[in-house]
Parts: structure tokens; C-alpha cells; sequence
């Protein structure tokens, strides 16, 4: 028998869950948002000529977030890659992937990248001209 709109006061009937939905929205309005990440300091992005020949890899923005675009260094105690070996370089994202180099955010950062997109890079950072010598 359907219910009828005269139903005793001890009946419970069912509350559409998509009436709260406003409401749970508007709770989390008065909640902190998480902290955004820092930014990337603008020597990372900025434009740096490539050398003749050799374009950007399209994963560079991973490694350029530490390293650099051009391979200086833009975060503390961050190595320089520019005028390294390529083939040091592969030597060492493959110490970072299977762990002889143990350090978490390498081997987060370099897991997804596909093996011709690593060798993109080693070429890339091993284009580029060296860092400046720094006197103490």
C-alpha cells in the first residue's frame, strides 16, 4: 500500500540525500585550503636558448623544478647536470631507479619517465654549457 500524505508522525520516510549536498559544500567553504606548493623560481622557466640542434624533451619540467632548465641548479644542495657526461647522467638515473641511490624524490620523479624520455634528457642537460666555476 503506497504511503499516503497523511501518514502518522512515527513513520519514518526516506530524506533525499541530494538535498544535504549544498550543505556539505558550504561546510567546506570555512575550512583552510592545503598549502599551495612553492612556485618555481623563474630561473627554472626561463628561456634558455638550446643548442643548435637539440630540442627541449617534453619531460624537462620534472628535473627543471630542482635542477634547472638549463641544468644550474635552482634548489639548495641540488647537483648541477649541465656539461655532464650523458652517459654519467643515465649511469646515475639508473642507480636512483633500482635504489644504489637511495633518495625517494629521484626515484619518484624518475619512475614514470620512459627510458628514450631519460636518454632525451641525459642529451639534453649534456648540451648544455657547464655551470660556472665557483671561488670560495
Amino acid at each position: 500500500m503506497p504511503a499516503s500524505r497523511d501518514a502518522p508522525e512515527h513513520v519514518v520516510r526516506p530524506y533525499p540525500c541530494w538535498r544535504l549536498l549544498p550543505w556539505l559544500l558550504l561546510a567546506g567553504c570555512g575550512q583552510t585550503p592545503p598549502e599551495a606548493p612553492a612556485e618555481i623560481p623563474e630561473a627554472a622557466v626561463s628561456a634558455t636558448p638550446a643548442p643548435a640542434g637539440t630540442r627541449a624533451p617534453h619531460q624537462l619540467g620534472l628535473c627543471a623544478a630542482c635542477h634547472g632548465r638549463d641544468g644550474i641548479a635552482v634548489a639548495a644542495n641540488t647537483p648541477n647536470l649541465a656539461g655532464r657526461d650523458r652517459d654519467e647522467l643515465l649511469a646515475a638515473m639508473a642507480e636512483y631507479l633500482d635504489g644504489r641511490r637511495d633518495y625517494a624524490p629521484m626515484r619518484a620523479m624518475l619512475g614514470p619517465i620512459r627510458p628514450a624520455d631519460r636518454e632525451a634528457l641525459a642529451d639534453w642537460f649534456a648540451a648544455q654549457p657547464p655551470a660556472p666555476a665557483v671561488t670560495p
